[in-house]
């Protein structure tokens, strides 16, 4: 599963804590795997 965290679904995740958001932040949360943009842009074969 990938998760992209931007600052809506922080927002949304501090403000609604049962919703998906939050599920979605939590679940990054507790197994983690950082990717930069340019590693998920190459790994979807879309590299400029």
């Amino acid at each position: 599963m990938r998760i992209l965290v931007d600052t809506n679904i922080l927002f949304s995740a501090l403000l609604f804590p049962r919703s998906k958001p939050a599920q979605a932040l939590l679940h990054a949360a507790e197994h983690p795997k950082y990717m930069t943009a340019a590693q998920f842009f190459e790994s979807e074969g879309l590299e400029g």
